[in-house]
């Protein structure tokens, strides 16, 4: 039993042994691992030291970068700064530039004064031409104080309206120039913003000669309402554009009732072409002057007027109308006719008598003869057309053969005859030489005709 105790006994001892090494042996082993563990933490230590201190160098860098991005944008900023400075400026160069190229070339004269005293600053050179004073006579004067504006534009006054309303208007300023001429200006004056201060602006616009052709104008509608003749006017498209007093008596129409309408209802049917004919002329620039034609009135009555025509045209020169001015030759026409009738019996008056009886112009020639002298003429042969166009006073003068002793007293007595008309025309107003004087014509009885 001892022996087995003791061999259990040693047994025992190597298994603590062997318990015990392991113990060591793993004691060992968690030490190496603890200390592994150690080295690694320590590892881990100084791997985080050299992380925080490539974080620090990073962080360092950071901003460091964000330094010198900073730097960079005020720099950008500066020089973005420095170019919106140099784009302004060179825009209000080219602004200035601008101004003063318009300010020089203006048609229209401008002034330019201070707000508070009015006193000129500068003046454009269309002012110069304008009032014939030169820059210098002009800058550091009011305008009250130029003499074209003496006793017309008070400076205070103007002032005292500029501030009041910010605006001053003279529509219609009567100037004298220096060189004494008349002119008639539009004057115009504001206040705007010039940079940091104030100015007064003034405009001159020079209306003479559009007062010179609304005066001429006036002239002519006043010519034109006056007229005893009827004026009107159409289109291109025959619409009665204007209508004058006189066109009122002539066709019984008022204005309101004929403009705007078809100028064809003035027109017998039978004669509307004469108006395409007419128009065709005016618009290759040909005369129609006087021509005798027929219209109607607003009662249907159909009147004889002489009408003459001529274009109206636009800035470019281009046809766009036809004034038409026409007159009643009634009155005329049954002179005429009546001069016509008077003639005619006149020559069969004539005709009745056995008298050999020629007509003279003032001159002495032939004008017309009686059946008479066209016969006897006619059986003698003499002249080619009877004497109609000879003068009376060379046969006369020249007369030989049959009864050439009488030709002298012929000749002195048709002399005294056409100078009595031209000293002492009264004498004609007899009821013997009614015809002679309405005619012009002197009648000569003849026992003899001279060849």
């Amino acid at each position: 039993m001892s022996r087995d105790h003791e061999n259990k006994k040693m047994t025992d001892d190597v298994i603590r042994a062997a318990q015990a090494k392991t113990q060591a042996e793993q004691a060992n082993t968690r030490n190496a691992q603890a200390k592994t563990q150690t080295e690694q933490a320590n590892t881990r230590s100084a791997q985080s030291e050299t992380q925080i201190a490539q974080d620090k160098t990073r962080i360092a860098q950071a901003e460091t970068q964000v330094e010198q991005d900073k730097t960079r944008s005020a720099q950008a900023a500066t020089q973005t700064q420095q170019t919106n400075i140099q784009s302004v400026d060179q825009a209000l160069r080219t602004s200035e530039l601008s101004y003063r190229r318009l300010f020089e070339a203006a048609k229209d004269g401008i002034l330019i004064l201070e707000v508070e005293t009015g006193r000129i600053t500068d003046v454009n050179p269309f002012v110069v031409d304008l009032l014939g004073y030169s820059h210098a006579e002009m800058v550091g004067k009011t305008v009250g104080e130029l003499s074209p504006f003496k006793d017309i534009v008070h400076n205070q006054v103007m002032l005292e309206r500029l501030q009041k309303d910010g605006y001053v208007r003279y529509e219609d300023l009567p100037l004298k120039t220096k060189d004494r001429r008349h002119i008639a200006v539009e004057f115009v004056c504001n206040i705007y913003q010039a940079g940091d201060t104030k100015v007064i602006q003034c405009n001159i616009r020079d209306i003479t000669k559009r007062k010179q052709g609304e005066a001429t104008s006036n002239l002519l509608r006043a010519i034109v309402e006056s007229s005893d003749d009827a004026i009107y006017a159409k289109d291109l498209n025959n619409i009665i554009t204007s209508w004058n007093q006189g066109a009122e008596r002539l066709f019984g129409y008022t204005a309101s009732e004929v403009i705007g309408t078809s100028i064809l209802r003035l027109i017998p049917v039978e004669r509307q072409n004469e108006e395409e004919r007419i128009l065709q002329k005016i618009k290759v620039g040909e005369k129609v002057a006087h021509i005798d034609t027929l219209r109607k009135t607003k009662d249907g009555r159909l009147i004889d007027v002489s009408i003459t025509a001529s274009a109206i045209k636009d800035a470019t020169g281009n046809v766009v109308g036809v004034s038409k001015a026409a007159r009643d030759i009634s009155e005329r026409k049954r002179a005429a006719t009546a001069l016509l009738e008077s003639k005619r019996f006149l020559q069969s008056t004539l005709n009745a008598l056995s008298s050999h009886i020629a007509i003279l112009d003032e001159q002495g020639s032939i004008v017309e003869v009686n059946a008479a002298w066209d016969r006897f003429a006619s059986e003698n042969q003499y002249f080619g057309n009877h004497g109609r166009g000879e003068n009376y006073l060379s046969v006369c003068h020249s007369a030989t053969g049959h009864c050439c002793e009488e030709a002298p007293t012929v000749f002195n007595g048709i002399t005294a005859v056409l100078g009595i008309r031209v000293l002492q025309k009264s004498l004609l107003s007899t009821d013997a030489f009614d015809f002679i004087a309405l005619l012009k014509w002197t009648v000569i009885f003849a026992s003899c005709i001279f060849f």
